[in-house]
Parts: C-alpha cells; sequence; structure tokens
C-alpha cells in the first residue's frame, strides 16, 4: 500500500496517462483486490461521503430485466403502430383543449408534446435497444420495453400509455384515454 500512495503523491503533477501504468503496477505488486481498496481521504480528514463504503444492495428479485425479443422488424412495426396512435390521440386532445403554444409533431420515429406552458413530452423509438423512450416534464426520463403486449418501464412496471394518459391529464385537466 506505501508504494501505492507514494506513486500517487510522487506523480501527482503528471497527467493521468503518465502515472496510471505505474500506479497499476505498484497494485499488482501489492497484490490487492478491487474490493479491498479505500479512497484515500482529503486534507479536511476523511473520504467524501458519496465515496464512503456502504451496504451492498443487491437486485430485486421483483423486477426482470428484460430484452426484448422482437425482431428488428417486428419492433419497428409495432413501435410505429404505437406511436401512430398515441400521435392520433394526443393531437386531437391538445386541439380540444385549445392551448396556448400546443402541439404534437410526429416524424421519423420522433413523437413531440408542445404543452404550451406546461412543458414538452417526447417520445421516441430506440431501435438498437427495441425499446421506447419517454422524457417528461413532470416525471424525467423512461425506457420502456415491449412485454405482454405493453410497453413496460422495467423498474416498476409502469407502463408508458398511463403513463403518459396520468401525467398529460394532471397538467391539462380533461382526462385523457388513449388506450
Amino acid at each position: 500500500m506505501a508504494s501505492v500512495l507514494s506513486c500517487i503523491l510522487r506523480n501527482r503533477t503528471q497527467t493521468a496517462q503518465r502515472i496510471l501504468p505505474g500506479c497499476l503496477q505498484a497494485l499488482q505488486k501489492c497484490n490487492m483486490a478491487s474490493s479491498e481498496l479505500h479512497i484515500i481521504g482529503s486534507i479536511t480528514g476523511g473520504p467524501h461521503p458519496a465515496h464512503q463504503r456502504g451496504p451492498v444492495r443487491g437486485f430485486s428479485e421483483e423486477l426482470r430485466v428484460v430484452t426484448s425479443a422482437l425482431s428488428e422488424a417486428d419492433y419497428h412495426h409495432v413501435a410505429n403502430e404505437t406511436l401512430d396512435a398515441m400521435a392520433e390521440k394526443l393531437e386531437a386532445y391538445v386541439e380540444e383543449a385549445d392551448l396556448e403554444g400546443g402541439d404534437v409533431e410526429y416524424s421519423q420515429g420522433v413523437l413531440t408534446v408542445k404543452l404550451g406552458k406546461h412543458g414538452t413530452f417526447v417520445v421516441n423509438k430506440q431501435t438498437p435497444n427495441r425499446q421506447i423512450w419517454l422524457s417528461s416534464p413532470v416525471s424525467g426520463p423512461f425506457r420502456f420495453d415491449y412485454v405482454d403486449g405493453r410497453w413496460i418501464y422495467n423498474r416498476d412496471r409502469r407502463d408508458l400509455v398511463r403513463q403518459l394518459e396520468q401525467e398529460i391529464s394532471s397538467l391539462i385537466g380533461p382526462e385523457l384515454h388513449m388506450g
């Protein structure tokens, strides 16, 4: 460990590209596993709280990682069908709401829903991942996988259509029904 500290302190003014190989060699000599390494404290007397070790959280058994088994052609068919239907319903909803600055645009796999002072929702295809992504001014970003005929957010099982219905309805007023 002393050689690692010596390497870091001696070379602190050099660039990372120059000191990294030497420091890695020193670590290998110490035969230290990465789990045994500790963050070196700052001048203020210890590691930053974000770098301190904490309890290791395991994976939840309730949630599962979903890798879509859709072929690229099937993905495009299902995603386009979903976005087309959403665009149609949202255009009618925004037009009926007569919202200042309200507009719905759908082009090349990107659905943009502008709600004036309430913000903009963006729903778009992510072909390499076989996902649909949502960017919401209410709740932030989400990545939805196609599971059992619905677009589902894998972390908490929320449904894309329901998410949009709830959030847009909460901003505009009249209840939105897309399903």
